[in-house]
């Protein structure tokens, strides 16, 4: 079999052949009272990483674990602050209602935040889509959260403000 039309160069387009005329084909219409219809072939099937899916299903469940741990401690937070303190040797916390109002707050938030983070977790699963780096985001997104609240808890606090004083000096 050969090809009449000249080689192409490098980088060139080859020539296309003119038409020729071949056998004229007949348009097929779909069967208006067709009952089944048959899926699209040329769809791909939807992938599941298991390997992402065991990451982010044991990922998910540390995240649980530490909400339902943590309640407890971020309930009692002028507690939790006044040891900071004492291993600090700061003195005594007095901020302890702004500290009870922000740890129900952190309580909150950080169920929302897991709360947020499983769902979705489960759509992108769904979806087929890699999703381990979801409870990953939600644990930084929960720890800055933490962060911030237990920085204004602390920094509201006369004691730690004379300690902070004191160690500039």
């Amino acid at each position: 079999m050969t090809d009449p039309r000249p080689r192409p160069q490098y980088g060139e387009y080859a020539p296309i052949p003119p038409a020729t005329p071949g056998p004229e084909v007949e348009a097929v219409t779909p069967d208006p009272v067709s009952p089944v219809e048959k899926p699209p072939v040329d769809q791909p099937p939807v992938k599941r990483f298991s390997r992402d899916l065991i990451i982010t299903s044991a990922l998910l469940v540390i995240g649980v674990w530490d909400v339902v741990t943590g309640f407890s401690q971020y309930s009692d937070l002028p507690t939790l602050i006044q040891q900071a303190y004492d291993q600090l040797g700061v003195g005594q916390f007095t901020s302890t209602e702004l500290a009870l109002s922000m740890g129900a707050l952190i309580n909150g938030g950080r169920v929302a935040i897991l709360l947020l983070t499983i769902v979705l977790s489960l759509w992108r699963i769904s979806k087929g889509k890699i999703s381990f780096w979801i409870p990953l985001a939600g644990a930084v997104v929960a720890g800055i959260f933490v962060g911030v609240c237990s920085v204004i808890v602390m920094t509201s606090d006369p004691a730690f403000v004379a300690f902070s004083q004191g160690l500039g000096s």
